[in-house]
């Protein structure tokens, strides 16, 4: 038996539409093991149950094994632990598809290399951000190309620096979110994110705080979904009034993340009460960066 530890994810990081995505110090953790004949999963005591079919884990598993015609004899999935909150735009649905493709290449004798796993993985997520980060950890900028090859790079981040979830207790789903997306955009918009997106870049590796704002400053997907998101610029604005260095919708939303100093341990509680003050019933969440990525412990 196995237990198979993903972390939560959040994507985009401002400008970087579709291909930054960052690992979080938050998990879900699956067991599973081979068993003779029966195919199982189990939701553990406080999990987010859902049908088979809806099952990401298992889909992802079955997308594996009919990828290499592989007939599995039978196994045992159970949902150990879920730390991930679901439709809140912190990579749930990729913590789930790296489970599931590190699940079946467990119970197929760990026989795919890495690049497969992440091709493969990319393939159920539609999109490379979420998936590599949560897949190797740390902040990742990545590409696919026009044969469906994953290339990802790592991005160096400032120890100084510390993100700073805010979660709200709405969903938004990922399916929502982009259908409000534009099909094209402005040559102006094109030159504002790739500028941006460049400059963030060189922000987070260098420490230089006082970039960020601008830095994070986004037209490709932020305009259009704030408006989705109830008092999402509200919290922005708290949070910049707090002492955020900047802030960036997560992902798809609703969840909003704040880049600040490690060294302000403050800025988590004086935000918290901030938002209670105002009747703003989000909760506030100050994780370090997940620089292992999802990994598997023989039990």
């Amino acid at each position: 038996m196995i237990a198979v530890k993903v972390p939560a994810t959040t994507a985009n990081l401002g400008p970087g539409f579709d291909s930054l995505g960052a690992a979080l110090g938050l998990y879900n953790v699956f067991h599973v093991e081979k068993t003779n004949g029966c195919k199982e999963f189990h939701w553990g005591t406080g999990s987010p149950g859902v049908s088979e079919r809806d099952n990401l884990v298992l889909r992802t598993m079955d997308h594996v094994f009919r990828h290499f015609r592989f007939s599995c004899q039978g196994f045992r999935v159970e949902s150990h632990r879920c730390c991930i909150p679901m439709n809140r735009g912190l990579g749930s649905s990729a913590s789930a598809v790296a489970a599931g493709v590190l699940a079946a290449n467990y119970l197929m004798d760990g026989s795919l290399p890495a690049e497969t796993m992440q091709r493969l993985a990319v393939e159920m997520e539609g999109h490379p951000d979420n998936v590599i980060a949560c897949m190797l950890g740390g902040v990742r900028v990545s590409v696919v190309d026009a044969q469906g090859g994953v290339t990802t790079g790592a991005v160096a981040v400032h120890p100084s620096l510390q993100f700073v979830i805010v979660i709200p207790n709405t969903e938004l789903s990922t399916a929502r979110a982009r259908a409000v997306l534009p099909e094209t955009y402005t040559r102006g918009d094109l030159v504002h994110n790739v500028s941006r997106t460049a400059l963030l870049l060189s922000a987070l590796a260098n420490g230089h705080t006082g970039q960020l704002r601008l830095a994070l400053d986004d037209r490709a997907h932020q305009p259009y979904r704030l408006p989705l998101i109830p008092a999402a610029q509200e919290v922005m604005d708290i949070c910049r009034d707090v002492g955020s260095y900047g802030e960036f919708v997560s992902g798809a939303g609703p969840s909003i993340v704040a880049l600040t100093s490690n060294a302000a341990k403050g800025f988590a509680p004086t935000l918290q009460r901030r938002l209670d003050s105002s009747g703003l019933h989000w909760k506030v969440l100050p994780l370090s960066l997940c620089w292992q990525g999802a990994s598997m412990e023989v039990m």
